[in-house]
């Protein structure tokens, strides 16, 4: 994966942001990287064809907008005024947005950000902000290339009690903490990994002590327990399900003692008809995965197993490496939370063969029935009534294009992945051309399973991509493609229609299916091959039945690569899971990252640096090491020479007010520029405010006086 840019663009100051999606990026170990356009741009960014958002090709645009920020000379109107004025902005912006969308191919995140609690609460302006979102959220979600992701949902998996910072906002437009950005920073990741990263497709999911407490055939349907952690566990397996995964059991059991616990224990969420494979024997976990993977037609880095024994987790990662592993956690109830922090399930959009998957997959089971009971292959595919529909698709069908540029693997002639965006631009370009193809039969539909894009040049019509979906191979479809390009290049007057072929490790499908059509047309290139088919003879191309499905609908044996890597480490995603979960953790180990020693940072510094000697100067020199990411932080170091600036400085002020409750002004920074000076100032500041007329006397005392000696009477509190 080439380098990102993650372009940032806000109605507010987002610096922040930059540390905690640096600290992800490298975590994921995903090679992209944050910046950040100038403060409140948001149209210009989108209107300027040379701005930051503009001219990213490589990466994602994230768009932060607050809403409040645009209330502009309408702040003081009254509220129906100023719904009508923020109701205009958000259709404005909305419009604008989608313009841009048009014009590139790179996808945009919007996250709608939180209004300052005195204005969400209050009674007048709350609803009108509300007013304004609903619009942005009617206009884009659903939107090609774009995806949008609300305060709810920052909020709901990451919980920032203390998200607020008026300080911050007073002094440099900076309306969250860091705490509150860093959470947001880690959806925004969640979000990026699931767009940048190829999904899982199975759950493959042990049963006892997982799906219920107990074992079945020990203590029957009726002994074991379907606790409150396993309910939720099996609701989480359901909503998965309907949402495109697949769900088997890989179980060591007796299979009639599993299947009396689904027949004799109505308050199990997940039912039988909610699983599309099953291996419950005594065979090794990772040989039932290689089972269920030949039998669905997919390779093993497709599935994610979930087992509560880390024995038997550990074989499966031995044997099967490119499984994501995953071991629940003990004690149960902790198993809900884990989930929702376990990345490998975050999608960014749903299409409709998502939610007809299993479906799709018992019609295949029925296919396969009718396969084996019909005499011969002839009688099979008669019997299957196929019909076959080629067609442009629209708007509503570039998400499922797009999925299917971005899934399939086996019958992909080149694997060029593509965007919805992307998708978009192809289709609306001048040269480009896009054909889908949807199937069905007399066991039911099999949804839009193909995908032709193509140029007509000035002798042949040139395939850039065309892939297959293994569930219909061996059925004619791909000969039916191939021949309506045929027909095309006839049509037009083009001599050829030219098929290039990349091999990877998994798309041999697709090369046999080439060489078996027209391997006297194969001319061999420094990438691959490429088949140059005289335009008649691809018209004249029939199916004669020559690759019968087998389970899977799969030419084959799928590919199983028994090295093969998942898109990130077990661990890694595990570890996530576990460790990092809420966003205090976050901020610790952001700050863990980032820290580094002062030592070689400018020759001016002290070469030893002198410690705290006060409680003031203690929490002073914490809050520098916390916002310039260094340590140790010695009482006359320079804050402008450790590499603060003036947005730094602000989230130091800030953080000095909050933690001694002192109104220091912004420039207090800038005059006092080392610990020792700024613990001077806040002293004298809370002196003042102790002490009224004496302060003075209180600061003559201070210049005589080592500060470790100074005794000015503060509070407890005050002191830290």
């Amino acid at each position: 994966m080439p380098m990102q840019t993650i372009a940032i663009s806000a109605t507010f100051t987002a610096d922040l942001l930059e540390a905690p999606l640096a600290f992800w990026m490298q975590e994921l170990r995903l090679p992209a990287r944050a910046v950040v356009a100038p403060y409140n741009q948001v149209f210009q960014q989108l209107l300027d064809p040379s701005s930051l958002l503009a001219r990213n090709a490589a990466g994602v645009n994230v768009i932060l907008v607050r809403l409040e920020d645009w209330r502009g000379s309408a702040q003081d109107a009254e509220p129906d005024e100023l719904r009508d004025a923020l109701g205009r902005t958000a259709e404005e912006f909305t419009t604008v947005l989608l313009a841009a969308a048009e014009r590139s191919a790179t996808p945009h995140l919007v996250v709608l950000c939180p209004a300052s609690p005195l204005l969400a609460d209050d009674p007048a302006i709350g609803p009108v902000l509300r007013a304004a979102e609903a619009i942005v959220r009617a206009r884009l979600v659903g939107q090609a290339g774009l995806y949008v992701v609300g305060a709810d949902e920052v909020r709901a998996a990451y919980p920032v009690q203390d998200w607020y910072d008026a300080i911050g906002e007073e002094l440099g437009r900076i309306p969250y903490t860091p705490a509150y950005f860093t959470a947001l920073a880690t959806l925004l990741a969640r979000r990026l990994r699931a767009l940048w990263t190829p999904p899982r497709k199975v759950i493959a999911v042990d049963c006892d002590e997982t799906l219920w407490a107990g074992v079945c055939g020990e203590l029957g349907p009726q002994g074991i327990t379907i606790d409150a952690p396993r309910r939720a566990f099996q609701e989480f397996l359901v909503a998965q399900q309907q949402a495109g995964m697949l769900v088997c059991l890989c179980s060591k059991n007796n299979e009639e003692d599993v299947w009396d616990v689904f027949a004799s224990r109505p308050d199990m969420p997940l039912r039988r008809e909610h699983l599309v494979g099953w291996r419950m024997n005594w065979q090794a976990k990772s040989a039932n995965l290689r089972s269920l993977a030949q039998e669905l037609g997919l390779g093993l880095d497709s599935f994610v197993f979930l087992d509560d024994n880390p024995v038997e987790c550990a074989e499966v990662e031995a044997n099967c490496p490119a499984v994501l592993t995953v071991p629940l956690p003990q004690p149960a109830e902790c198993i809900q939370q884990f989930l929702q922090h376990l990345w490998a399930f975050d999608r960014l959009a749903l299409t409709a063969e998502d939610r007809e998957r299993t479906a799709q997959y018992h019609q295949n089971a029925a296919r396969e029935r009718f396969r084996r009971a019909a005499p011969t292959l002839t009688n099979f595919l008669a019997g299957l009534e196929l019909q076959i529909h080629v067609f442009e698709p629209g708007p509503e069908a570039l998400p499922r294009v797009a999925q299917l540029t971005q899934r399939t693997n086996q019958f992909n002639c080149t694997t060029i992945r593509r965007t919805e965006a992307e998708l978009r631009q192809w289709r609306d370009a001048e040269t480009g051309r896009c054909l889908a193809v949807e199937v069905c039969d007399r066991f039911g539909q099999y949804g839009l399973v193909g995908v032709l894009l193509y140029r007509n040049g000035a002798e042949a019509v040139e395939i850039d991509t065309f892939l297959l979906s293994c569930r219909v191979l061996g059925r004619g479809v791909e000969h039916a493609l191939l021949r309506r390009l045929g027909e095309e290049a006839v049509g037009l007057g083009l001599a050829r229609v030219d098929v290039p072929f990349v091999a990877t490790q998994k798309n041999q499908p697709a090369r046999d299916f080439l060489e078996r059509v027209g391997a006297r047309f194969r001319q061999d290139q420094p990438n691959g091959c490429a088949f140059r088919f005289p335009a008649r003879v691809v018209t004249g191309l029939t199916f004669a039945g020559e690759a019968a499905p087998e389970e899977g609908a799969t030419v084959g044996p799928a590919p199983v690569e028994a090295g093969a890597e998942p898109d990130a480490p077990s661990q890694l995603l595990v570890r996530i899971a576990q460790e990092l979960a809420d966003a205090d953790a976050i901020v610790r180990a952001v700050h863990a990252q980032r820290r580094r020693a002062r030592l070689g940072l400018t020759p001016n510094l002290p070469a030893t640096p002198v410690a705290p000697r006060t409680p003031i100067e203690e929490a002073l020199a914490g809050i520098w090491s916390e916002v310039l990411g260094i340590e140790p932080i010695g009482i006359h170091d320079d804050f402008f020479q450790l590499g603060g600036d003036s947005l730094l400085a602000t989230q130091v002020v800030s953080r000095v007010r909050r933690r001694f409750h002192v109104q220091l002004p912004l420039r207090g920074l800038f005059e006092a520029a080392t610990v020792a000076e700024l613990a001077v100032s806040v002293v004298a500041t809370l002196a003042e405010r102790e002490h009224g007329e004496d302060v003075a006397s209180l600061l003559d005392e201070l210049d005589r006086m080592e500060a470790g000696e100074l005794v000015l009477g503060l509070t407890e509190s005050e002191q830290g």
